[in-house]
């Protein structure tokens, strides 16, 4: 609910501000990962502004994602961090690590969804809404329980199929029966 209400005031403000924007584009915005593992979502900042605009400054992020992921963002923050106040003029594009999302062992299979927010404007100061980008996180169980449930399962109807039954003579042994010569008994005396 506050994450509604800060992008309503965030866009807001934006649409104050004008068309300044910029795009953010993830090189994969759907990943897939499975309990315990870390994912980084890479991509382009680019301002689309035509020639002659003022050039932007991305100041400040917001990253959100549902809960149990978390994301670090500080990848992005070294970004800001490498220049005092970096700008992107019109038409230019940066490639660059946005942030991580860490999937906590334990976490159930589902699509988990999150948003990541570039704030800044045409000033150092500025913390208008410049661009935003959806993600989502496909999380499927642990290899290593499918792994271990194909094991149980293939080991159980191992079993089965190679269970005997009572009596029953292996077809290999049935053969080599057949083909022996039958041999002619001998009647046994009759007891009195």
């Amino acid at each position: 609910m506050i994450r509604w209400i800060l992008m309503a005031l965030f866009c807001g403000a934006a649409a104050h501000a004008g068309a300044a924007s910029l795009e953010v584009t993830f090189d994969q915005s759907v990943q897939t990962a499975s309990p315990g593992d870390t994912l980084t979502f890479t991509g382009l900042l680019k301002n689309p502004g035509p020639i002659g605009t003022a050039p932007l400054f991305p100041n400040a992020d917001v990253l959100t994602v549902d809960l149990p992921l978390t994301g670090d963002d500080s990848l992005f923050v070294s970004f800001l961090l490498e220049i005092p106040f970096p700008t992107l003029g019109p038409g230019e594009q940066v490639s660059m690590d946005f942030f991580t999302a860490d999937v906590p062992l334990g976490t159930p299979s589902g699509t988990y969804a999150g948003a990541f927010d570039v704030l800044g404007g045409e000033s150092p100061d500025a913390m208008d809404l410049l661009g935003e980008a959806l993600f989502s996180v496909r999380v499927v169980p642990e290899p290593g329980v499918l792994t271990l449930f194909a094991l149980v399962a293939g080991l159980g109807l191992g079993r089965e199929v190679t269970r005997k039954q009572p009596g029953a003579i292996a077809p290999a042994k049935r053969a080599r029966r057949s083909q022996r010569p039958k041999r002619a008994r001998a009647a046994a005396p009759a007891r009195r």
